[in-house]
């Protein structure tokens, strides 16, 4: 049995001087002239930067950020020897910096190559010579054939002179008309156009109310298609159970506008229609949404029970997208948003009904008052009709509801002037 004694001491303090333990993904590194290394602390925010290099290669690490290696789920214990003391001083190491390489001379090589000055056609038919097949190859080579040179058409410069001259002309012509015009104004001009950013596509000179909104212009094939598929699951599920049992039984955004569309639609049901009504359940989810959503598209499809392409088509055109500087995508929306939202609700709505919406059920859903929402159907061109609603219960007297619908031409709000200021 040996005779060697061991002594254990503590220190507290020589945590601090604990030496740096770091791995190199290539092994050691191989070099002639010396290894120099740098370390950048922040101690505040306990932030640590390794920083060294070669003649030819430099080497960053960091306990923070992308590439840190703190979640490894592993524990370390470096050892220093000391023969003069013949002692073995062991380190508690919080972590491994694992070493990221990158060559000097890699980015000045690339830059050699760079192509500024080469368009974005020439750069596609560079790539399809050097890699691309032989369909891809005819494809281009085709393209180059039927591409047009305007100095081999003859009088090309007289025609576009003609284009401009007409463009004059047509902007001299619509400046005098607009000064002849006594209803016309700048302010109503400009509301015209804050107007037309709200609303969804439309055409103005539409003979029918169905030929002013057209949907597929924002709903695109895929997200319809994703919407016939729900639309397919909520009727399955209604030929099972009904429609007040299965509202009941689950938390509904839209609860009251659904049990008035569907009460109102005849069997067999139209899918189209019933995919758009759950377009506007979709659109009163997020209404109530508490902004800025710190998730992403695909967890917030999870989360909220909406399909994915459905969550992208409302997040592009209902909020504002910005990334951190760690990467991490969240969304705002502004108050012109909300109304734009709500603007494209009562679109939709609008061509479920036919192009009348009573406003009592949505105006419940979206806990806004009915007035509010008679606003956003006058936005969109709507003339409001007050309706009579049936008495409810014994002795119950008829209320009074409001029915929007879309007649042309379109009735849009006036602008409205403040009066004097009153003293």
């Amino acid at each position: 049995m040996s005779k060697r004694t061991v002594e254990l001491v503590h220190e507290p303090s020589a945590a601090a001087s604990a030496p740096l333990l770091v791995s190199f993904r290539g092994g050691p590194p191989l070099t002639t002239t010396g290894f120099h290394c740098q370390v950048y602390e922040h101690a505040a925010k306990k932030k640590r930067i390794v920083v060294a290099d070669t003649e030819k290669i430099t080497y960053q690490a960091a306990n923070f950020g992308h590439g840190n290696s703190n979640g490894d789920l592993s524990s370390y214990v470096v050892g220093v020897v000391d023969k003069t003391t013949n002692s073995v001083q062991l380190f508690n190491v919080d972590q491994v910096y694992v070493m990221q390489q990158s060559v000097k001379s890699f980015r000045e090589n690339v830059d050699d190559n760079t192509q500024d000055s080469v368009t974005s056609f020439e750069r596609q038919k560079n790539l399809v010579d050097v890699f691309g097949s032989k369909a891809s190859k005819r494809i281009v080579r085709s393209r180059e054939e039927n591409k047009i040179q305007v100095d081999n058409i003859r009088g090309a410069s007289s025609i576009t002179q003609t284009f401009s001259e007409k463009v004059q002309e047509n902007t001299e012509l619509l400046a005098a008309k607009r000064a002849a015009d006594p209803k016309f104004s700048s302010d109503g001009f400009a509301m015209d156009a804050t107007r037309l950013a709200m609303l969804p596509p439309c055409k103005l000179d539409a003979l029918t109310p169905d030929g002013v909104y057209d949907i597929s212009k924002f709903l695109s094939d895929d997200v319809m298609e994703s919407l016939l598929m729900k639309a397919d699951e909520f009727i399955s599920v209604l030929s099972t159970s009904a429609l007040s049992e299965f509202l009941a039984q689950n938390d509904v955004a839209a609860a009251n506008y659904i049990t008035q569309v569907m009460t109102s639609m005849g069997k067999p049901y139209d899918r189209d229609n019933v995919a758009l009504m759950l377009y506007v359940m979709y659109l009163v989810q997020f209404y109530h949404a508490r902004f800025p959503l710190q998730s992403n598209a695909a967890a917030l499809s999870e989360t909220m029970n909406v399909p994915h392409l459905v969550v992208k088509q409302i997040l592009d055109t209902f909020a504002d997208a910005t990334v951190n500087s760690y990467g991490k995508t969240s969304y705002s929306q502004s108050k012109v948003l909300k109304d734009k939202l709500l603007v494209y609700l009562v679109v939709v709505a609008l061509t479920i009904g036919g192009f009348s919406l009573d406003v009592s059920a949505i105006a419940i859903d979206l806990k806004r008052a009915p007035a509010n929402i008679i606003g956003y159907t006058k936005q969109v061109g709507c003339r409001v009709d007050k309706v009579k609603t049936e008495a409810t219960g014994l002795g119950g007297k008829k209320s009074e509801g409001f029915r929007a619908i879309l007649t042309l031409p379109l009735q849009f709000p006036s602008l409205k002037k403040g009066g004097p200021s009153r003293r």
